[in-house]
């Protein structure tokens, strides 16, 4: 049974002090890691020049700065990898094993592959094609390789019904991996460079960007498997932080979309599939949704939320049982 450890948190305590209660869970994650003065830990960072749902608040990266520091590490605190120039071959990433349903082989950057720990920080969200935007799925995407991200969401990607797409050209904006182009008359999306995390659709007023059909387990699945493989090789060291608090930043979708996010707190593991399961069963108890696996579907939009820790938990990747440890 792995530990999940809760710090209570709310929105209204601002950034600076839920970025430093955050750096104080990760100085408990990584206690328990043991890592030595000199160790490469990675995390990733937002650049800010998009919006991104699951992007924790900007104001936790000085505190855990100030914490490698002091404890030696070699904290690299990268940006998401820039998508190629028209014409560049994605650089190239690192082949990773896995016992895997949908991949024998996953491609991880560089970076991760070499790192003595991973450390993922995030907001906890839902997404209706690819479920729980959680630890698991969170590793999967953030410590891919370009071209790994590209196998990862192959046929998977939303797609743009170009007889209701009216040309705002709102959709690009909000695309963190520069998929979405304007034509000067239509929306187009590149399927190299999408990685199917649904924030244009969610941008999309009149609705006319569709998640591809009948995908949530898959999608699921293949997130954690390259979870695994972002995270093999370091056992006890793969470390995930979730900010589960309400978050009131504006919304641009115009459709039906799950309940906002309760004031939960802060939760960490160095088992993702425990923490998944830790933040879900918190917000479900926390808010009117219940604890019904359907109300779960409903509370995901329409999607189980934890379809995929089954096979996380198969790959090795972790334990859906936990021990909830409440820091005050």
């Amino acid at each position: 049974m792995s530990d999940v450890y809760h710090l209570p948190a709310a929105a209204a305590e601002g950034d600076d002090l839920l970025g430093a209660k955050a750096a104080r869970l990760a100085a408990r994650l990584l206690d328990d890691a043991g890592l030595a003065p000199g160790a490469a830990l990675l995390t990733r960072a937002a650049d800010g020049s998009v919006s991104v749902a699951e992007d924790p608040p900007a104001a936790w990266l000085e505190p855990l700065r100030a914490l490698a520091a002091a404890r030696g590490l070699r904290l690299d605190a990268t940006t998401r990898p820039a998508p190629p120039g028209d014409g560049a071959a994605p650089a190239p990433g690192v082949d990773v094993p896995v016992a895997g349903r949908h991949f024998t082989r996953v491609e991880i950057a560089p970076a991760a592959a070499a790192a003595d720990a991973l450390l993922l920080a995030q907001r906890l969200g839902c997404h209706t094609t690819s479920g729980l935007a959680g630890a698991v799925a969170g590793l999967g995407l953030a410590f891919a390789a370009p071209r790994g991200r590209t196998a990862l969401m192959a046929g998977r990607q939303p797609w743009i019904d170009r007889a209701i797409c009216g040309g705002c050209g709102v959709c690009v904006g909000y695309c963190p991996e520069s998929a979405l182009r304007h034509d000067g008359h239509r929306g187009r999306l590149d399927p190299e460079l999408c990685t199917g995390c649904g924030d244009c659709a969610a941008a999309c007023f009149p609705e006319a960007i569709r998640p591809a059909d009948g995908d949530g387990p898959v999608l699921q699945e293949r997130l954690a498997e390259f979870a695994a493989g972002a995270a093999a090789g370091k056992p006890g060291r793969t470390l995930a932080l979730l900010f589960v608090v309400a978050d009131d930043r504006p919304r641009p979708r115009s459709g039906p979309q799950p309940p906002r996010l309760p004031d939960v707190g802060l939760l960490a593991s160095a088992d993702p599939v425990a923490l998944d399961r830790a933040a879900c069963d918190l917000v479900l108890r926390a808010s009117a949704a219940g604890g019904a696996a359907g109300e779960a579907s409903a509370w995901c939009g329409g999607v189980d939320p934890l379809a995929g820790l089954v096979h996380a938990e198969a790959l090795g990747l972790g334990r859906r049982d936990y021990r909830l440890v409440r820091l005050d």
